[in-house]
């Protein structure tokens, strides 16, 4: 069975999907990011190694050399994972200013009530 290596596709999609909702309760505020993309939880915690089977065809399809090789066909590849992206953790120094903004107005919200 080949194994393929392939370094995934930045198509700006995960971060467009990327969105907050504020949740409230008395004595407590929260602002929870989340996406609807099903692939969001294996960029950020990664893949195990695993076999990728063709299921709607009667083979596998990929350009070999990162796209600059020759077409290959297999029914099946063993894939050797890939590492967790935790870009949320580098994302939130560049976003406490806008959270301490929402905080700011949440609380100020509160204070009204």
């Amino acid at each position: 069975m080949p194994t393929i290596v392939r370094k995934y596709v930045r198509t700006g999609k995960l971060r467009q999907d990327i969105t907050f909702r504020e949740e409230r309760a008395p004595g407590s505020y929260m602002i929870v990011f989340y996406s609807t993309l099903a692939y969001a939880r294996f960029v950020l915690g990664g893949t195990a190694p695993h076999v990728i089977t063709a299921r709607n065809a009667r083979a596998l399809r990929w350009v070999a050399n990162s796209g600059h090789g020759p077409v290959r066909f297999a029914r099946s590849v063993n894939h050797p994972g890939t590492k967790p992206d935790p870009f949320p953790e580098r994302a939130m120094p560049k976003i406490g200013p806008a959270l301490g903004e929402l905080f700011a107005r949440a609380c100020k919200e509160a204070a009204e009530l």
